[in-house]
């Protein structure tokens, strides 16, 4: 009698921990579109700007707008994270980074903002991780490679292929040192690996509700104050995003229907100087097949990661 109690309890457990997770397909509905994402992105830096953080940066800073197209990085399970925007100075100088959420599970409009440009240029990283990849599973077929957002909130880079066999893996890179930090395997038709990973399948629901409720809250709150911090903002010190911005990466946003920009490899220049890359488009089909189940029996009705 007492087993058989037991086991009922632990069903229950079983049955009540998997009903509070957060879904993907939740997840995605939970989305924020680039130009929102982009909007928030500007506020944040007229605060930042506002409030005097950037310090012995200011001179540096004159003039500054985000980069029209933003960097791309992913939840593992296909849902846009965020959006990472050069901050470019008016004599096209990368002087810094905007981190916008692109999700509202996040809880915050944007996640940081540094005074340093990023640390890492797709242009190269993505080639020699492509490389590396192919390298270890020679004669396979790459799908993907994108950036994504790890559990302890690192970027790192994620390789999708498919060996000639059928199986398919994901392989999670250091993006500086090109070392191989996870690999995950997918049998065909069965689970989708990526999803254990996730940052937000690992959420709760209720942890998800109250991050929304402060990423509303917080968004309203700025929305009131920005009209005071325009006040105090120089004129023409931050100007809006510019259709094109000398020395800026250029990457093509994740909206359904658009096409990825592929990187000219390049060097970055010391001085903080972006060589103007010019960006190939490859074009890719409206939709991708989506995956029926998960390891942990959720739907995948979301659109996955763009074709490389």
């Amino acid at each position: 009698m007492n087993k058989i109690l037991l086991a009922g309890i632990l069903v229950l457990l079983l049955f009540v921990g998997t009903a509070a997770a957060v879904s993907v397909n939740y997840a995605q509905t939970q989305s924020i579109p680039l130009n929102t994402a982009r909007d928030n992105a500007n506020s944040a830096l007229l605060s930042y700007v506002a409030q005097g953080k950037l310090g012995s940066s200011t001179a540096l800073w004159k003039g500054a707008s985000l980069s029209p197209v933003p960097i791309i990085i992913y939840d593992q399970s296909g849902v846009v994270y965020s959006y990472l925007f050069d901050v470019v100075n008016k004599n096209g100088i990368i002087v810094g980074q905007v981190n916008a959420a692109g999700n509202k599970i996040i809880g915050v409009p944007v996640i940081s903002i540094e005074k340093t440009p990023r640390s890492f240029d797709p242009a190269i990283v993505i080639p020699k991780i492509r490389e590396t990849a192919q390298e270890a599973y020679a004669g396979s077929t790459i799908d993907y490679v994108v950036f994504v957002m790890t559990q302890d909130k690192k970027i790192a880079a994620m390789v999708i292929l498919t060996e000639q066999n059928g199986l398919s893996h994901r392989l999670i890179y250091d993006i500086r040192t090109s070392r191989l930090l996870s690999e995950r395997i997918t049998y065909p038709g069965l689970i989708d690996a990526s999803t254990p990973s996730s940052v937000f399948v690992s959420m709760s629901s209720s942890s998800a509700s109250r991050a929304i409720q402060n990423y509303e809250t917080r968004t309203k709150s700025v929305a009131r104050v920005v009209p005071v911090m325009r006040r105090v903002v120089p004129a023409n010190y931050l100007k809006p995003t510019s259709t094109v911005v000398p020395g800026a990466s250029v990457v093509k946003s994740a909206e359904k229907g658009n096409s990825l920009s592929y990187y000219v490899t390049e060097p970055l220049v010391t001085t903080q100087l972006r060589p103007y890359t010019t960006a190939i488009s490859v074009n890719i089909p409206k939709e991708m097949t989506p995956v029926s189940t998960s390891n942990l029996r959720q739907p995948l009705s979301v659109h996955r990661f763009l074709l490389v």
